[in-house]
Order: structure tokens, then C-alpha cells, then sequence
């Protein structure tokens, strides 16, 4: 039985023995092949940045159109150094450019051309390195951009799918390079949904050029591109759009109402006055197309509008009067000028119409039998220059132990402004108004 034993506690020792033997031959394999695999990325990468930074030859085209979709490449480049960063954006616009004197113009030490079999892979490449965080890194690849846009135009276009910053502003930059020329193609990316704000946003910054190819699309069978020319068109303020927005208007599904009211009240055209006055009346119509309609209405500004605007006010409904208002301020001296109308409401109406209408407006109120709307006005009057002297007046005329509330609100108003901190000076001798005004200042110091 013992030698049993003994034997049973050999073999165990035996195992064990060889199962460490074993685990210490696994780490040793698995360190080697750790370090020759350090040793190999740190040769691929030599290299890759010896070619991407060398030569402008056919082995580096070959190497840039392959990065163009390496899962690495942004870490490669992030890698470099400055200098080398600088370099590689040289070579892709080498690389890219079909014409050697434009190559020259842009990078005058760089000038070898070469004919490419897949040129749009270079806008997708540099959009890929823009993400990088170095600025003199980023304004050359916006150069190389630059180049590859005046080759492909629609590569460059494609690449408004990126979603970064950095990416959107040098597509951006280079696509304003080719100027008018650049529209067709970012017209064209209405149709993807990745790039379709991008495409927009530049369309409107584009102004009226980018107006005809807009038209031409809102019969367009891709209803995504359909709505997206509606909305750019609505912002560009396009009135030729409003006969067709009209018709569009009139035979839309409720879904996409919301759209056209937003690009009819933004375009303000007067001819579609009754369309947004009836609109405020639909009760198919939700809260939000009623805005629009509103807005629309403020900015056309007639005298029917403006009145149009009054009689819905006052309205129980706050998100509605809100709206309302703000549309009635779109509509400036227009909105002040209604007779009858709820002086409350006048005085907001009139706190973001910065004219002289508007300041004679608070101006009259600061001095009401109603306290409420005195306090009210005063208040508005903040950082109104030109109702300075009115602010002085009433408040010395105020009543130092009964209008601590009207004292108070004119105090602030006058030092919300260099000039009203200036007129105020003669009244800071009296106690009461200095304490005010050390109260208020007190509050308006900013904290840290």
C-alpha cells in the first residue's frame, strides 16, 4: 500500500513538473513572438512613413491609395512628426494633381504629376487624416484637399459624410476653392443621408449661386432630396422657390407640412401672406407648423400681418403666445404701432425691437399709473442708450421710501451700460441710490 502511495505522489510530481515545463515554454513562445511582432511594427512603420514621405514616385501613389482604407492610417499619421505630417499632405497633392503648374502653385517644391487610376481615393484619404489635432498639419492637408478638388470635385463633395469639425471645415475650404463650380456636386450629396446637413449648411453659405440647382430638385423622386432642397431653399430666402413651395405646400402630407410652413415663413414672400394667416387657423395643423406660420408672418410685416398676429393675443396657451411674440418682433416698429393692444405683452414685444419706436414705447411705460407695467419697462430698459435720460428723470422722481421695487430696476438698468454708469454719478449722492447702486453692483460682479 505505501509503495502504492509513493508511486501515485512520483507521477504527481512528474505531471506537474511537465505542465510547468510546458507553461514556461508557452511564455517563452509567446515573448518572442511579442517582441518580434514589436520589431516588425516598428519596421512596417519605418517604412510606410520613409515611402509616404519620400519620393514622390509610383510606389508612394500606390501606397496612398491603399492607405485611403488601412483602419490605421490616422494612427500612422498621428504618429509623425510634424515636419513628416507636413510632407505626406505635400505628396498627396503632388500625387493627386493632373496638371504640373497647378501642382506648383501649391507646393512650389513638390512639382511631379501622375496619372491615377482611382483619383477620389486621395479625398477620402486626406478626410481621414484631417481628424488630426495639429493645425499646421491640417492647413497643409487642406492645401492637398484643395488640389484633389480641382481634379475631383465629386470625391471632395463625398467626403461632406464626415461628421468631425476638422474634417467638415477643410472639404469645406477646398470646395469653396472651386467656387460655383463646386455646387452640382454637393447638390448631388442631398442624396446621402451621411453627408445631407453637411451639403445643406454649404448650400446655404453658397447664397443665390446655389439657388437653380436647388429648384431642380424639388420634383425629385428621392423625397429625402425633395425635402432637403425644400429646407435649403427656405433658408436661402429663395422667393423664386415660393410659387412651387405654394403648390407643393397645398398637396403635402401632414408629415412634411412642418417643412414647407418653415421654408414659406422664412422666405416671407408677400404673395404667401394669406397661405400663413390661414395656416394659424388649421387645426390640422400642430403647434409647431402654426409657429412657423407665425414667423412668416412677422417677417412679411404688413399692417394686416401685424394685426393678424394681435388678434390671437392674449392666448391661454403659453408656448402659443410665446411664438406669437416672437414673431410680432420679427415684424420691428410695424408690431408697436397696433392700437388697443395687451400692454404687457406691448412691452415685451418692444424689449427686442431695438429702435427709436421702440425705446419711446418703454419710454411711456416707465412713467404708468399701473406700477406693474412701470416696474416692467424699467426693467426693459437695460442697455438702451437712448433711454438713458428717461431713466433719470423717473428715478428722481421716485419716492426713496415706498419705490425700493422701481428704484431697484432703474438702478440696473442705467449701470447696465458704460454711459447710464455716467449719468448716474450726480444721483449716487444720495444714500439711498448709492446703496442701490453698490447693491447692484455688488450683484453684476462676476464670482471666482
Amino acid at each position: 500500500m505505501a509503495e502504492t502511495t509513493t508511486a501515485d505522489t512520483s507521477k504527481r510530481k512528474k505531471a506537474r513538473s511537465s505542465q510547468q515545463g510546458g507553461s514556461w515554454k508557452t511564455l517563452v513562445f509567446l515573448i518572442l513572438a511579442a517582441v518580434c511582432m514589436a520589431i516588425w511594427n516598428a519596421y512596417s512603420t519605418h517604412r510606410d512613413i520613409a515611402i509616404a514621405t519620400g519620393p514622390a514616385d509610383a510606389r508612394q501613389r500606390a501606397f496612398f491609395l491603399d492607405a485611403a482604407d488601412r483602419p490605421d492610417i490616422a494612427t500612422l499619421y498621428k504618429a509623425m512628426t510634424q515636419k513628416q505630417k507636413v510632407q505626406v499632405a505635400r505628396n498627396i497633392a503632388a500625387q493627386a494633381a493632373t496638371d504640373p503648374a497647378r501642382c506648383y502653385s501649391i507646393y512650389s517644391d513638390v512639382a511631379q504629376t501622375f496619372e491615377l487610376e482611382d483619383d477620389a481615393k486621395f479625398a477620402k484619404l486626406v478626410g481621414v487624416l484631417l481628424t488630426d489635432f495639429d493645425p499646421v498639419a491640417r492647413d497643409a492637408l487642406t492645401k492637398a484637399m484643395c488640389a484633389v478638388a480641382a481634379v475631383e470635385p465629386g470625391a471632395v463633395a463625398f467626403e461632406l459624410r464626415n461628421g468631425g469639425s476638422f474634417q467638415n471645415l477643410g472639404v469645406d475650404t477646398a470646395l469653396q476653392s472651386l467656387g460655383n463650380r463646386a455646387i452640382p456636386y454637393v447638390v448631388d450629396m442631398l442624396s446621402n443621408g451621411d453627408a445631407r446637413p453637411q451639403a445643406i449648411e454649404y448650400l446655404v453659405g453658397a447664397g443665390a449661386p446655389a439657388v437653380p440647382a436647388l429648384l431642380s430638385r424639388l420634383d425629385d423622386k428621392d423625397h429625402d432630396v425633395q425635402m432637403a432642397a425644400v429646407e435649403a431653399l427656405g433658408k436661402l430666402r429663395a422667393t423664386e422657390a415660393t410659387a412651387v413651395l405654394v403648390k407643393q405646400y397645398e398637396g403635402a402630407k401632414t408629415d412634411d407640412k412642418l417643412k414647407y410652413l418653415t421654408a414659406l415663413g422664412s422666405i416671407a414672400d408677400p404673395s404667401t401672406e394669406q397661405i400663413l394667416s390661414d395656416a394659424l387657423s388649421d387645426d390640422s395643423l400642430d403647434a409647431s407648423m402654426k409657429e412657423q406660420a407665425a414667423l412668416g408672418l412677422g417677417r412679411i410685416a404688413t399692417p394686416k400681418s401685424v394685426r393678424r398676429l394681435w388678434s390671437f393675443l392674449p392666448n391661454p396657451d403659453t408656448d402659443f403666445t410665446d411664438s406669437t411674440i416672437s414673431a410680432l418682433q420679427l415684424a420691428g416698429d410695424a408690431s408697436l404701432e397696433v392700437p388697443k393692444a395687451p400692454p404687457e405683452l406691448v412691452i415685451r414685444v418692444a424689449a427686442a425691437v431695438k429702435t427709436p419706436v421702440g425705446d419711446a414705447v418703454i419710454g411711456d411705460y416707465m412713467r404708468s399709473p399701473d406700477r406693474a407695467l412701470r416696474l416692467t419697462a424699467l426693467r426693459t430698459a437695460a442697455r438702451r442708450v437712448r433711454l438713458i435720460p428717461d431713466l433719470v428723470r423717473v428715478l428722481d422722481t421716485l419716492n426713496r421710501d415706498q419705490d425700493g421695487d422701481l428704484i431697484d430696476a432703474a438702478v440696473a438698468s442705467l449701470i447696465s451700460t458704460p454711459e447710464g454708469r455716467d449719468a448716474i454719478q450726480p444721483l449716487a449722492r444720495d444714500p439711498v441710490i448709492a446703496a442701490f447702486i453698490k447693491r447692484r453692483e455688488t450683484i453684476n460682479r462676476p464670482q471666482g
